[in-house]
Protein backbone atom coordinates (compact mmCIF):
# COMPACT_ATOMS: atom_id res chain seq x y z
CA UNK A 1 0.00 0.00 0.00
CA UNK A 2 1.11 3.59 -0.73
CA UNK A 3 0.17 6.98 1.27
CA UNK A 4 -0.34 9.94 -0.30
CA UNK A 5 2.44 12.65 1.65
CA UNK A 6 0.84 15.55 0.45
CA UNK A 7 -0.97 17.15 -2.09
CA UNK A 8 0.37 20.24 -3.89
CA UNK A 9 -2.10 22.36 -6.02
CA UNK A 10 0.31 24.67 -6.87
CA UNK A 11 2.72 22.05 -8.97
CA UNK A 12 0.69 23.03 -12.38
CA UNK A 13 0.32 26.21 -13.94
CA UNK A 14 -3.19 27.37 -15.49
CA UNK A 15 -3.29 23.33 -16.60
CA UNK A 16 -2.69 20.42 -15.37
CA UNK A 17 1.03 18.98 -14.62
CA UNK A 18 2.12 16.72 -17.20
CA UNK A 19 5.43 15.35 -15.61
CA UNK A 20 7.21 15.70 -12.24
CA UNK A 21 11.14 15.13 -11.06
CA UNK A 22 12.60 15.33 -7.31
CA UNK A 23 16.18 16.20 -7.16
CA UNK A 24 17.46 13.06 -5.64
CA UNK A 25 20.31 14.86 -3.38
CA UNK A 26 17.62 17.59 -2.38
CA UNK A 27 14.46 16.15 -2.13
CA UNK A 28 12.54 18.83 -0.79
CA UNK A 29 12.53 20.19 -4.18
CA UNK A 30 9.89 19.24 -7.43
CA UNK A 31 9.85 19.86 -11.09
CA UNK A 32 6.82 19.44 -12.95
CA UNK A 33 6.26 20.21 -16.46
CA UNK A 34 2.51 21.68 -17.05
CA UNK A 35 -0.03 21.18 -20.76
CA UNK A 36 0.24 25.41 -20.58
CA UNK A 37 3.94 25.39 -21.06
CA UNK A 38 4.81 26.74 -17.38
CA UNK A 39 7.46 25.07 -15.70
CA UNK A 40 7.70 25.09 -11.86
CA UNK A 41 9.92 24.56 -9.35
CA UNK A 42 8.27 24.37 -5.78
CA UNK A 43 9.88 23.55 -2.50
CA UNK A 44 7.43 20.83 -1.74
CA UNK A 45 8.62 19.66 1.73
CA UNK A 46 6.79 22.45 3.53
CA UNK A 47 4.39 21.05 2.71
CA UNK A 48 4.06 17.59 4.65
CA UNK A 49 3.36 20.40 7.63
CA UNK A 50 -0.45 19.88 9.02
CA UNK A 51 -2.67 21.23 6.54
CA UNK A 52 -3.92 24.84 6.66
CA UNK A 53 -4.38 27.36 4.51
CA UNK A 54 -0.91 29.39 5.53
CA UNK A 55 1.15 26.21 4.51
CA UNK A 56 0.03 26.60 1.00
CA UNK A 57 0.11 30.36 0.77
CA UNK A 58 3.82 30.32 2.03
CA UNK A 59 4.59 27.28 -0.58
CA UNK A 60 2.72 29.62 -3.35
CA UNK A 61 5.13 32.53 -2.60
CA UNK A 62 8.26 30.21 -2.69
CA UNK A 63 7.35 28.81 -6.05
CA UNK A 64 8.94 29.89 -9.07
CA UNK A 65 7.25 29.52 -12.55
CA UNK A 66 8.88 29.63 -16.10
CA UNK A 67 6.87 30.03 -19.27
CA UNK A 68 8.52 27.90 -21.69
CA UNK A 69 6.54 28.22 -24.76
CA UNK A 70 4.70 24.69 -25.44
CA UNK A 71 3.48 21.76 -22.81
CA UNK A 72 6.57 20.71 -21.16
CA UNK A 73 6.49 16.42 -21.34
CA UNK A 74 9.71 15.82 -19.51
CA UNK A 75 11.76 17.44 -16.89
CA UNK A 76 14.92 16.40 -14.90
CA UNK A 77 17.73 17.93 -12.23
CA UNK A 78 21.38 17.88 -12.65
CA UNK A 79 22.76 16.54 -9.77
CA UNK A 80 26.21 18.04 -10.10
CA UNK A 81 25.21 21.93 -11.11
CA UNK A 82 22.02 23.38 -10.27
CA UNK A 83 20.93 23.07 -13.66
CA UNK A 84 16.95 21.98 -14.31
CA UNK A 85 16.16 20.63 -17.72
CA UNK A 86 13.17 20.71 -19.37
CA UNK A 87 11.22 19.69 -22.66
CA UNK A 88 8.25 19.93 -24.39
CA UNK A 89 5.71 19.35 -27.55
CA UNK A 90 8.09 21.65 -29.87
CA UNK A 91 11.61 19.24 -30.00
CA UNK A 92 13.15 22.10 -27.73
CA UNK A 93 15.50 21.49 -24.28
CA UNK A 94 15.67 24.21 -22.53
CA UNK A 95 18.26 24.57 -19.49
CA UNK A 96 16.97 26.78 -16.31
CA UNK A 97 19.67 27.72 -13.13
CA UNK A 98 17.45 27.31 -9.73
CA UNK A 99 18.87 28.35 -6.57
CA UNK A 100 16.98 27.80 -3.04
CA UNK A 101 17.36 31.38 -0.81
CA UNK A 102 16.07 32.27 2.95
CA UNK A 103 13.29 30.35 3.77
CA UNK A 104 13.63 27.67 0.84
CA UNK A 105 12.11 29.67 -1.70
CA UNK A 106 13.22 29.13 -5.16
CA UNK A 107 14.88 31.52 -7.70
CA UNK A 108 14.77 30.11 -11.52
CA UNK A 109 16.63 31.95 -14.46
CA UNK A 110 15.90 30.85 -18.04
CA UNK A 111 19.74 30.37 -19.47
CA UNK A 112 19.75 28.19 -22.11
CA UNK A 113 16.84 28.40 -24.87
CA UNK A 114 16.57 26.28 -28.29
CA UNK A 115 20.54 25.16 -28.63
CA UNK A 116 19.63 21.62 -28.04
CA UNK A 117 16.52 21.36 -30.77
CA UNK A 118 15.02 17.73 -31.49
CA UNK A 119 12.82 17.18 -34.82
CA UNK A 120 9.64 15.92 -32.85
CA UNK A 121 9.07 15.79 -29.02
CA UNK A 122 11.63 14.64 -26.55
CA UNK A 123 10.08 11.62 -24.28
CA UNK A 124 12.71 11.31 -21.87
CA UNK A 125 15.61 12.94 -20.69
CA UNK A 126 18.45 12.26 -17.98
CA UNK A 127 21.62 13.45 -16.57
CA UNK A 128 25.19 11.81 -16.27
CA UNK A 129 27.01 13.78 -12.92
CA UNK A 130 29.78 15.55 -13.75
CA UNK A 131 33.49 15.37 -12.08
CA UNK A 132 35.91 17.58 -10.29
CA UNK A 133 37.35 18.31 -14.28
CA UNK A 134 34.21 17.35 -16.14
CA UNK A 135 30.50 18.59 -17.02
CA UNK A 136 27.71 16.64 -16.44
CA UNK A 137 26.12 15.22 -19.64
CA UNK A 138 22.51 15.59 -20.42
CA UNK A 139 20.64 12.55 -22.42
CA UNK A 140 17.66 13.39 -24.07
CA UNK A 141 15.69 11.00 -26.65
CA UNK A 142 13.07 12.05 -28.59
CA UNK A 143 9.89 10.83 -30.72
CA UNK A 144 11.93 11.78 -34.23
CA UNK A 145 14.75 8.34 -33.06
CA UNK A 146 17.21 9.89 -31.97
CA UNK A 147 18.98 10.64 -28.47
CA UNK A 148 21.18 13.58 -28.22
CA UNK A 149 24.17 13.58 -25.76
CA UNK A 150 24.81 17.23 -24.46
CA UNK A 151 27.88 18.52 -21.93
CA UNK A 152 26.31 21.36 -20.14
CA UNK A 153 28.80 23.94 -18.57
CA UNK A 154 27.50 26.23 -16.08
CA UNK A 155 29.85 29.36 -14.99
CA UNK A 156 29.05 32.98 -12.94
CA UNK A 157 30.06 36.23 -14.13
CA UNK A 158 31.77 38.73 -11.39
CA UNK A 159 28.14 39.81 -11.22
CA UNK A 160 26.54 35.93 -10.66
CA UNK A 161 24.78 36.05 -13.74
CA UNK A 162 24.50 32.30 -14.73
CA UNK A 163 26.22 31.46 -18.38
CA UNK A 164 25.14 28.00 -19.67
CA UNK A 165 27.35 26.63 -22.68
CA UNK A 166 26.49 23.41 -23.90
CA UNK A 167 29.27 21.19 -26.27
CA UNK A 168 26.89 18.46 -28.71
CA UNK A 169 28.85 15.06 -28.08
Amino acid sequence: PTEVIASLPVTGGISNPLCCALHCKNDSLLSSGCADGSLVLCPWGSATAPHDLAVYDCLQKQTARIHLGSPILCTSFSMSINVVAASGMDGFVHLIVYKQGLGGAVQATLVEKKKIQHGKYVKAMTWIDGTNSMSPVLATGSADGTVCLTRVHLTFDDDDVPAISVETL
